[in-house]
């Protein structure tokens, strides 16, 4: 499967990720929690280190250097009217989801107007109180109002509550 990263399944060695995009795209990584990066040539990612290397056969094992960021918290929003728009922004290089988040149209009007104004710097603790196959419940305190991301595949079942009331899930 060929991807915008690259070869996903590359067992037959026919494509090679683009470095440069890899490089220009590191909040992407973060966000898909990528932990190891293992190459057929030594590189230079930022925030991953050389943790092993096997120079025989020209394979390298790289471990990131951050924890992962599974929860964040994101006060900007930029709203897009089609999927292909919203790409396009979420390929730009150096894009951030970190900072901000893309929506689809049809996805924003759940905001029904709540979207957030503020331009003041974030300030956010995040802490996972509890953990199971079948629910997550987080300790969140920030300084404005925002969005909560959780870096998890969606299930149609899912339900999300604040405050003991029901809200609803953007994806």
């Amino acid at each position: 499967v060929y991807g915008a990263f690259g070869n996903i399944d590359d067992s037959n060695a026919a494509l090679l990720p683009d470095l440069n995009f890899v490089k220009s795209h590191m909040g992407l990584l973060r966000l898909a929690d990528v932990s190891h990066v293992l190459a057929n040539q030594k590189l230079d990612l930022p925030g991953f280190e050389l943790i092993g290397e096997d120079s025989e056969y020209g394979f390298y094992l790289y471990r990131s250097q951050t924890l992962p960021q599974r929860a964040f918290f994101v006060s900007r929003i930029e709203i897009h009217a089609s999927w292909e728009e919203l790409k396009a922004k979420l390929f730009e290089p150096r894009f951030n989801p970190e900072h901000q988040i893309l929506l689809e149209q049809n996805e924003a009007v759940k905001l029904s107007g709540r979207e957030p104004t503020s331009r003041k710097k974030v300030s956010s603790e995040l802490k996972r109180i509890s953990s199971a196959s079948e629910h997550e419940r987080w300790s969140i305190q920030v300084n404005q109002p925002g969005f909560f991301v959780l870096s998890n595949t969606y299930y149609p079942g899912w339900k999300a509550l604040l405050n003991d009331k029901p809200i609803s899930i953007l994806k």
